[in-house]
């Protein structure tokens, strides 16, 4: 007698061979992304976790240095409306190992490598250097002895003021933090449109950002909290540090506080819809967006306050 439940029984084989084999296929082909990330690189920085929309072009060059996001249709996939920029950005680093380095240095001052603990992790080949260049450029050695006296006692710190840091010669200079808010700020340069009420950086119509959300998009970074009288005020523009935030306003009949980032020599940053750098049409959110601007002699008047929020 023929036994009809055999060939069933080897097409339920069959079955679940393919089965197998098909989920062997999609596992070795899952973008890295969609993988649990490495414990140790997991607990670098809380601004790892922001989405790809949320950081600059720069930072994601960076990370793809650092060999994040993977390689080809990983990488493309993980980036996914970022990827023709971020891939062009990533080869004039290899082209140019000054301007990597100097991005690398912004890239850790403004916290995307974490604290001292996990930064060695998150940079891995690059550390020595890069500490090295954040060391002679801001003067910062936190693993140094106190320098000696001639008496053979240790010599006093710089005291350390609302204002950043009192030097021998009792000039005030930017605190570290403070000049890592300015750099943060300055990364989203030419990233976004203006869109006022909007709160997304992603480079599309209808998108964008206005003066209020990018500075608390940056001061949020830093874990501080944005308000009208955040921080210590300023006296003046003259003792004013990168880092500090002012509050301006367009005439001087407005009633609306406009904030932005200063930068030091004049300068600040602000997210605005006057004086577009890229043509565009205002109505549907093309245009504007972070730019740079001065204040001189003849605009003073447009300054309402200015707030310290660095420590």
């Amino acid at each position: 007698m023929i036994n009809e439940s055999r060939p069933a029984a080897r097409r339920g084989r069959k079955s679940m061979n393919l089965a197998a084999i098909l989920l062997a296929v999609t596992l070795a082909f899952t973008p890295a992304m969609a993988m649990p990330a490495v414990t140790a690189r997991a607990a670098v920085s809380k601004q790892m976790s922001y989405t790809v929309a949320q950081r600059s072009i720069d930072t994601l060059a960076v990370d793809v240095m650092l060999r994040k996001y993977g390689k080809g249709t990983a990488r493309r996939a993980a980036l996914g409306s970022k990827y023709t920029a971020v891939q062009a950005r990533v080869n004039q680093f290899c082209k140019n190992r000054t301007l990597l380095l100097d991005k690398m240095v912004e890239y850790v001052l403004a916290g995307y490598a974490g604290t001292e603990a996990t930064r060695k992790v998150a940079l891995g080949s690059y550390y020595d250097e890069i500490q090295a260049l954040i060391n002679k450029k801001y003067g910062v050695t936190p693993s140094a002895a106190p320098a000696k006296t001639e008496t053979g006692s240790s010599a006093s710190s710089a005291p350390s003021t609302s204002s950043g840091t009192v030097t021998a010669s009792g000039t005030v200079t930017a605190s570290v933090k403070g000049k890592a808010i300015a750099e943060y700020a300055a990364s989203w340069y030419k990233t976004f449109y203006y869109k006022y009420g909007g709160n997304s950086t992603k480079q599309a119509k209808g998108y964008g950002m206005d003066c209020v959300s990018y500075v608390q998009m940056v001061l949020k970074h830093f874990g501080i909290s944005y308000s009208r009288t955040m921080g210590k005020e300023v006296k003046s523009l003259s003792a004013a540090l990168p880092g500090d935030i002012i509050f301006l306003r367009t005439s001087k009949t407005d009633t609306v506080w406009h904030p932005a980032v200063y930068v030091g020599n004049n300068q600040y940053l602000i997210c605005s819809n006057s004086v577009p750098y890229r043509s565009g049409n205002a109505k549907d959110g093309t245009t504007g967006g972070v730019k740079y601007a001065s204040l001189t002699s003849s605009n003073m008047w447009r300054i309402r306050t200015i707030r310290r929020v660095a420590d």
